[in-house]
């Protein structure tokens, strides 16, 4: 299987946010292929609180290419998959047209339920993964550097897939809502989600009438999830 594993830095987390830098490693059955990087002129400034977390500036940008030419060196190579973590947010700014995508983040909830979050970074040191060798003298929150995080993690969810083709059922959890491990809602915070009382639950599932702030996907595919259990 051909794949691309990849990272978006970006100008924020709003509606309106524009990617800054894209990055990837090319994988074939597991093996690292190559690696490409390039920072993106986003057509609009670069908030300060974005510099303060991936240190990408304006004049970093300034000569760099469109995120429409920053992405056409991906498709030099066929693939069948692209991924990342909490792939929902890259899918927005890097686009790979009808490729699916595999989220590890959603993959990382289901094969490592004892974990004690799941940001890539966490994961990588609760796993001993292999340290960043390509983007050493980077640091997290670059392209390049949690692009190559995510690869080792994704190869750590392919060895310990269970099926004997694993792709179809990585893909159809990536595509389904998080199954989410810890309650963050106030009654019952880092309460885990197996031990919410059924009552409570059912008041997210079936409200009596609409919740004054609506429930993200996660949350209420989680409580159905142990509802119906």
């Amino acid at each position: 299987m051909r794949y691309w594993v990849v990272d978006s830095e970006t100008t924020g987390l709003d509606d309106e946010a524009k990617a800054v830098e894209v990055a990837g490693f090319y994988c074939v059955d597991g093996e690292i292929i190559k690696h490409y990087s390039s920072l993106v002129n986003p057509g609009i400034p670069i908030p300060a609180a974005a510099s303060a977390v991936h240190h990408i500036t304006d004049s970093d940008v300034a000569n760099a290419p469109s995120i429409e030419e920053a992405m056409m060196p991906f498709f030099d190579e066929e693939f069948e998959f692209a991924i990342a973590h909490q792939s929902k947010f890259d899918m927005r700014f890097m686009d790979f047209g009808s490729c699916p995508w595999l989220c590890t983040w959603k993959l990382a909830l289901r094969i490592y339920p004892d974990a004690p979050s799941y940001g890539n970074q966490v994961l990588r040191y609760y796993l001993n993964l292999p340290s960043p060798v390509v983007a050493k003298k980077e640091f997290a929150h670059r392209a390049l550097y949690d692009s190559e995080v995510t690869t080792h993690l994704f190869h750590d969810i392919l060895k310990k897939a269970k099926h004997e083709d694993p792709w179809p059922g990585m893909q159809k959890v990536s595509e389904s809502p998080g199954l989410l491990k810890t309650c963050y809602l106030s009654k019952h915070k880092n309460t885990p989600w197996k031990e919410v009382p059924r009552d409570y639950l059912n008041w997210i599932v079936n409200p009596r009438k609409p919740h004054p702030q609506p429930f993200d996907e996660d949350i209420l595919y989680t409580a159905k999830y142990y509802l119906e259990r």
